[in-house]
């Protein structure tokens, strides 16, 4: 289901935006972020879900474009397969 190439630098982003936006330690944001990967369609779509939520709570343009990364990287992981490695994500 990917949608376009992310860059790291765009996966690196998208995910600490996850983690800025997450509705706590069950969330699928919170997830997703930690583990760096979906685990399944069902997944994909409470992080689509927890999105649309987020979005309800905020007017601001910075906000929005963190929220169209994090839709790309959404819509672009692949179930079961890290979008970045740890140490990709970390910088090391």
């Amino acid at each position: 289901m990917k949608t376009q190439l992310l860059s790291q630098d765009d996966i690196r982003q998208a995910i600490n935006d996850m983690f800025d936006w997450h509705g706590g330690q069950s969330s699928a944001f919170y997830s997703f972020a930690s583990t760096r990967k979906l685990v399944d369609e069902k997944h994909r779509q409470r992080c689509l879900d927890e999105l649309n939520i987020c979005r309800n709570f905020t007017t601001f343009v910075e906000d929005f474009e963190q929220f169209a990364r994090i839709e790309a990287l959404i819509m672009y992981a692949k179930p079961m397969v890290e979008v970045i490695s740890y140490q990709d994500w970390i910088g090391s």
